[in-house]
């Protein structure tokens, strides 16, 4: 693509349709969602209007493609005493370089997204 990136960071991301509470978000993470060896985890609530961070492409299936993680992590959520609703999977890539608005399109339409 001719973009030279100085690295690339990958987080997976989890939305739930609804909050379950405190509690139940840390339950959720220690037990389906982070290894306790090799992984870790952080929870926010969105925030519509937070601001943009720089270099940062976050990308998730339309609406209408089976997302088979959400739905496994949904029946996980049930199995362990967590209220049943709706989930979403996504990928979050922050990328380290000099990197423009065009950069980063081009980024996400040629690799990192099928549309």
């Amino acid at each position: 693509l001719g973009i030279h990136l100085d690295g690339c960071r990958v987080e997976r991301l989890y939305f739930l349709a609804a909050h379950p509470g405190d509690a139940a978000l840390t339950r959720l993470c220690t037990l389906l969602l982070a290894d306790p060896v090799t992984g870790q985890f952080t929870w926010s609530l969105l925030d519509a209007h937070a601001a943009r961070e720089p270099n940062r492409v976050e990308v998730a299936f339309r609406p209408g493609v089976t997302d088979i993680p959400a739905r496994e992590l949904a029946r996980g959520m049930v199995e362990i005493g967590l209220p049943d609703c709706a989930v979403a999977t996504g990928t979050r890539y922050t990328l380290a370089g000099a990197l423009g608005e065009t950069a980063l399109r081009t980024i996400a339409k040629a690799l990192l997204c099928n549309g």
